[in-house]
């Protein structure tokens, strides 16, 4: 029976071994996380400061592709941990702001950041695939996949996108009347006055902004 007992204690010391082995052969971690507080800061993506390059994942939390992709986006991250090249993740259904900034459709999205571009990657989600593109294969993106970095949202940029969209919706109906019911005229009408000032004031303010900074003395 006491030779049992010790057979049974020096199995489970064996096996606690090789679990603790088999994960210290794992590769540690090295994803950053990213999110509407910390992303141009840490990346300093859209003025290409020198914060190194950066290897962008957005999903969310629900996407089985996502979910596929962890592991391989984890072992990516240790294995370019002495780079300079970063690699973060950004959950967009808690940041959807960053979402809509990168124009983020699909689930996973791989972008690549580069002194001021960016990368849309389109390749295998293969440990192999990612990593040669991270070192330096993004270089070989068509042109359609290289874009400028899209500028950190202001409430001047969000207003502009605002009037457009009102000034849109204004003209399809100018060029449609037929699409209004007569119960809705009120609400055009209104539509209309507020897309006239709304647009007015917008571009006024462009203007003085505009003439300040061109009449601030140039230094030296």
């Amino acid at each position: 029976c006491k030779d049992s007992s010790m057979k049974f204690f020096s199995l489970l010391l064996a096996l606690s071994s090789s679990i603790v082995s088999a994960e210290d052969a794992k590769p540690e971690s090295g994803v950053i996380v990213l999110d509407i507080n910390t992303f141009e800061h840490e990346t300093q993506a859209a003025t290409g400061a020198t914060t190194g390059d950066w290897f962008v994942k957005f999903y969310a939390p629900w996407c089985g592709h996502c979910k596929k992709l962890e592991p391989i986006w984890d072992e990516l991250a240790a294995n370019l941990k002495d780079t300079s090249v970063n690699v973060a993740k950004v959950d967009v259904t808690s940041n959807r702001l960053l979402g809509q900034r990168f124009e983020i459709k699909g689930f996973p999205t791989l972008k690549f950041f580069h002194h001021g571009s960016m990368y849309s990657y389109k390749g295998k989600r293969d440990l192999a695939s990612l990593t040669v593109y991270a070192q330096g294969g993004y270089k070989d993106s068509a042109e359609d996949l290289k874009v400028p970095v899209p500028p950190v949202p202001t409430v001047f940029t969000e207003v502009k996108k605002a009037v457009i969209q009102i000034q849109k919706a204004l003209m399809f109906y100018v060029q449609n009347p037929g699409m209004i019911k007569e119960n809705e005229w009120g609400f055009f009408a209104a539509g209309l006055l507020i897309g006239v000032i709304a647009s007015s004031v917008f571009y006024i303010l462009t203007d003085v902004v505009t003439r300040k900074k061109q009449s601030r003395p140039k230094q030296d």
